[in-house]
C-alpha cells in the first residue's frame, strides 16, 4: 500500500513514515500542499492523509485539488482543531474520513482498514454489476435471435 502524509509538523510526517513503513507500506511525505499535490501526482498513493493547517495552501483547498486530480482518491482529512464544521466540509469535498489530533496508531490503524475493506467491497460490486450486465446482455441477444 502506498501512503502520501501530507503534514506541516514534522514529528506527525515521521511518526507516520516510521510506523507504516514498518508494516510493507511505501510511505512518502509533503510539508505543504503544494509539494503534496507534487507527490500525488508522482506517486498516485492509496491513501492520502491531509493536514488542514498547511503553509500557503489549506488542507480543504488540497483535498479539492486532488479530487479534481482523481475523483476515486481516498482521502483521510486531518486535524488538530476538532471542529465538526471544517470535518463535514472536507466530507463534503470527498474525504473519506477525517482524525482528529492528537492520535494514536490504532485509530489510524482502524481507518486504513475501514477504507480498505470499503474499497475491496467497492471492487466486488463493480465486477457483479459488470457480470450482471455481461449476462443480461447474452440473455438479450439470445431472446432476438
Amino acid at each position: 500500500m502506498k501512503i502520501l502524509i501530507i503534514d506541516d509538523e514534522q514529528l506527525i510526517r515521521w511518526s507516520l513514515q516510521k510506523h507504516y513503513s514498518s508494516k510493507d507500506c511505501k510511505v512518502f511525505t509533503a510539508e505543504s500542499g503544494e509539494e503534496g499535490l507534487r507527490q500525488f501526482k508522482k506517486e498516485t498513493p492509496d491513501i492520502t492523509f491531509v493536514d488542514n493547517k498547511l503553509p500557503n495552501m489549506q488542507g480543504l483547498e488540497v483535498i479539492e485539488k486532488i479530487k479534481e486530480l482523481d475523483e476515486d482518491a481516498v482521502i483521510v482529512f486531518m486535524t488538530a482543531y476538532g471542529s465538526i464544521e471544517t470535518a463535514v466540509k472536507a466530507m463534503k469535498l470527498g474525504a473519506s474520513d477525517y482524525l482528529n489530533k492528537p492520535f494514536h496508531f490504532n485509530e489510524v490503524d482502524f481507518i486504513i482498514e475501514e477504507i480498505t475493506k470499503k474499497d475491496k467491497l467497492q471492487k466486488e460490486l463493480q465486477v457483479l454489476r459488470r457480470q450482471q450486465k455481461d449476462s443480461n446482455l447474452r440473455r438479450y441477444h439470445s431472446q432476438i435471435k
